[in-house]
């Protein structure tokens, strides 16, 4: 019976060599390389988008504030009809405040609902937006009468003739930026029509 088992145990030891074989050598084995070679160009892509209806980016638009006064009256006409001032300062009052942002605007793209103006930039540099003003109208209202904010960073400032910067070194990519006006009416501006002309310009950085 001794002898009997011991063959028995052999035997197994036979079966499980043949299901784990030796690893097989590779004799003479080579490399090769491949090069692949790219240029990327550079792209820069520069839109803005005022408060009209359609939401359509392009080179030049319009922000209207239709008829406003230093009472803050609510505007009639323009882009933002029923939109009221908020008068300041006094007694006596001095003037009226008339807010563009998000809660009234009318530029409602990409999730930044209804701020004045839409600033699209592509571009896989990094880039800087500047802006000057220029206004056409009597001498009694100035350029400074005019404000402007970043919509997700509030604090308003006055445009103005001189370049004023707005992005230095933005982030690379496809990015949209939003802006606020503030338009502020006085009792001491002669009544008539004016129009601020707002030239924003992006460079690449070099």
């Amino acid at each position: 019976m001794v002898k009997n088992k011991k063959l028995f145990v052999v035997a197994i030891s036979i079966i499980l060599l043949l299901f784990f074989p030796a690893t097989k050598r590779i004799i003479g084995q080579q490399n090769a390389t491949v090069t692949v070679n790219a240029t990327i160009n550079t792209v820069l892509v520069f839109e803005v988008d005022g408060t009209d209806a359609d939401n359509t980016y392009a080179a030049a638009e319009t922000v209207d504030y239709g008829t406003v006064d230093p009472d803050g009256t609510a505007t009639v006409g323009g882009d933002f009809a029923g939109l009221a001032g908020t008068p300041y300062g006094g007694p006596p009052t001095v003037g009226a405040y008339y807010d563009v942002y998000a809660a009234n605007g009318g530029n409602d793209h990409n999730g930044h609902a209804n701020a004045a103006l839409g600033i699209h930039v592509k571009s896989n540099k990094l880039w800087d937006l500047d802006v000057t003003a220029a206004l056409v109208g009597d001498a009694s209202v100035t350029i400074g009468q005019l404000f402007w904010q970043d919509d997700s960073s509030p604090g308003w400032t006055a445009f103005t003739a001189a370049s004023q910067n707005i992005y230095t070194n933005h982030a690379r990519g496809n990015n949209y930026e939003f802006h606020d006006y503030r338009l502020q009416v006085e009792y001491t501006d002669e009544p008539g029509a004016y129009t601020w002309t707002l030239t924003y310009t992006v460079t690449q950085v070099p």
